[in-house]
Order: structure tokens, then C-alpha cells, then sequence
């Protein structure tokens, strides 16, 4: 049986139901002073008694009291039913929007987080490119970079450290194998590229 089945049965339920009620007040308001009160209506004789109509108008009144009152109280429970399914609707779309935009604050989150992985990772690439560098300025821009990286970046501050110190001590290894021939060329040459290089790069380390 299908669902559009199912949803067709409960209006004829419903039809069926409040004809039967109808038909069964109207029996009741009319026929129902006599089966209840039948005894006080009419005398011995079987004559209508001079209170007849004031017992059978009381009578009908009751009956629509009654019903008033069914009718007010199945209107206060469906109020208090579709409120409280109101209420229901109202906490599950709440649920759904903190959930939504939970889950959208941490997309951003790591989206947020791997953009800047990808902005340190493409500055410690150009960094260590002018790091190896044989000009002067290029290899202090290098380390600079480096130092803001270590800032900037917490977990990368070991990597950028043993990168410096590594630096450092391939810049040695360079100056201390100069041949005899290049030594004596530049042996009254100032010395203030290699200072400058190591004291930078001790600056850099030394300010973790």
C-alpha cells in the first residue's frame, strides 16, 4: 500500500467521524430530553406537565454545554500539541544550523591553515634560493626570511635552525678552502661579507 494511500485515509477518517459525532448530537438534543428525562415530562395521565419545556430546554442546554466544553478542550490540546511540535522544529533547525556552521568554520579552518602552509612552504623555498646564493644581499635576504618564518611559524622554528646552522657551516667550509692564489688576491680585501653573513645568521638563531 502506498504512502498517497495512506495519506487519503485520514481525511475519510475524519469525515466518517465528525458526521457520526454530528449526527449523534442532533439525536441527542432532540430525542435525548425524552429517553432521560421522560418520566418528569408528562403526568399520569400521560399529559405534558407545565414544567415540560423549561426540563427539556435545561436538558438541551447541558448537552450543548458538554459539547462546548469537549470541543474546548480538543482545541486547547491541539494548540498544546502543535506547540510543543513547533518547539520540536524550531530545537532540530537550531541543531542543523550549529552543525552547519560548525562544520563550515572548521572547512574554513583548514582551508584558512593550507593557504598559509602554502604561503610559508613557497617563502622558505625562496628563502633557502637566496640563502645559497653568492651575492651578499641575496644571502641576508635569505636569512631574514628565515627569521620571520621561524616567527611566524612554530613548528617549522627547528627546521629553520638547523637550515641556519647548516648555512653557517657550509659558508665556513668555504672561506677556510680558498686556494693560496684566491687567498692572496683578496687577503686586503674586507673581510665584511663573510661577517656579515655570520653574524646574521647567529642573530637569527640566537633570537629563537
Amino acid at each position: 500500500m502506498s504512502d498517497s494511500d495512506d495519506k487519503t485515509k485520514v481525511p475519510i477518517k475524519v469525515w466518517v467521524g465528525g458526521t457520526l459525532g454530528a449526527a449523534l448530537f442532533i439525536t441527542a438534543l432532540i430525542w435525548g430530553p425524552w429517553w432521560i428525562e421522560g418520566h418528569r415530562l408528562k403526568d399520569n395521565k400521560g399529559e405534558l406537565v407545565s414544567s415540560a419545556g423549561i426540563i427539556v430546554t435545561g436538558f438541551r442546554t447541558m448537552i450543548v454545554a458538554i459539547v462546548a466544553g469537549i470541543f474546548t478542550a480538543l482545541g486547547l490540546w491541539y494548540t498544546r500539541k502543535k506547540h510543543e511540535l513547533d518547539q520540536r522544529q524550531f530545537e532540530h533547525a537550531q541543531q542543523q544550523f550549529a552543525t552547519t556552521l560548525r562544520e563550515t568554520q572548521q572547512r574554513d579552518e583548514q582551508q584558512a591553515e593550507l593557504t598559509r602552509e602554502g604561503q610559508v612552504t613557497g617563502r622558505y623555498v625562496e628563502a633557502i634560493k637566496l640563502l645559497a646564493s653568492e651575492k651578499l644581499y641575496e644571502r641576508l635576504g635569505g636569512i631574514y626570511s628565515l627569521e620571520r618564518i621561524m616567527k611566524d611559524s612554530e613548528k617549522d622554528h627547528e627546521t629553520v635552525v638547523e637550515v641556519l646552522a647548516a648555512s653557517s657551516d657550509t659558508h665556513h667550509k668555504r672561506r677556510t678552502q680558498v686556494s693560496p692564489a684566491t687567498e692572496s688576491k683578496t687577503k686586503h680585501r674586507p673581510r665584511y661579507q663573510s661577517s656579515a653573513d655570520a653574524q646574521s645568521e647567529l642573530s637569527a638563531s640566537e633570537s629563537t
